[in-house]
């Protein structure tokens, strides 16, 4: 029955491009089967994003390393970016064939190529530096905090979608979301580190850079400033 009702609502809001409302179509599908197939997926949603407030790690642990969930929360992660990317025509300088219907696929490659490379250089880092533990906690909570993220996207994108007809200023709340998001992402990998990492603070301010800060800056630039 709500499938039904969502599908009306579809047709008759013919204004929003259709590869955006079916590309959230399948989003929503996704997060049905990532619910239904990890059992533990709530719990983990709620533990893994509060590490690095949590003076004892035995509440997380059992939750630790789940690849299930950490796919989950890069697949729709990468899926809600690249809708938004294209429902607003982000950097449209960027993207080859901005006009193409199939555009979002495009924009999902390289969103997962470039977040592949990311967790790949956190493994690289954490196990050169003999602290694969700490590394695999801060992958726990960015993931975690991630998925919190592309749940509120989707939520807030798709009433400017099937409501709006994006003629509102959700696009704004979105901003503010995205600050606040990468501001607790980056405050709590630093108490993270600040707790259990013993190099130098040199190697700490080298891996915000790389990771954190570095990246959001050639995001903002990219998708901002040359649309």
């Amino acid at each position: 029955m709500g499938i039904a009702v969502l599908l009306a609502e579809i047709q008759l809001r013919q204004e929003t491009p259709l590869d955006v409302r079916l590309a959230l179509l399948i989003l929503y599908l996704l997060f049905a089967i990532v619910y239904i197939i990890n059992t533990r997926w709530v719990a983990s949603l709620k533990l893994l994003s509060l590490k690095p407030f949590q003076r004892f790690g035995w509440q997380s642990e059992k939750f630790s390393s789940d690849y299930i969930f950490r796919i989950s929360s890069l697949a729709t992660l990468v899926i809600i970016a690249s809708i938004i990317i294209k429902g607003y025509g982000l950097g449209e300088n960027v993207w080859p064939g901005s006009s193409d219907k199939g555009n979002i696929i495009i924009i999902s490659v390289v969103l997962l190529i470039l977040c592949l490379i990311g967790y790949l250089f956190q493994l690289v880092f954490f196990s050169l530096h003999n602290f694969q533990k700490i590394g695999e906690e801060i992958l726990d909570f960015q993931y975690g905090i991630n998925q919190w993220y592309s749940i509120i996207l989707t939520g807030l994108f798709s009433l400017d979608v099937f409501y709006f007809n994006f003629d509102s200023v959700i696009i704004y709340l979105l901003l503010i979301l995205t600050l606040i998001y990468f501001l607790m992402r980056l405050f709590g990998k630093i108490i993270m580190l600040q707790n259990n990492f013993t190099h130098p603070l040199l190697t700490v301010f080298i891996y915000l850079c790389t990771i954190e800060i570095v990246p959001a800056l050639v995001v903002a630039k990219l998708l901002f400033v040359n649309t």
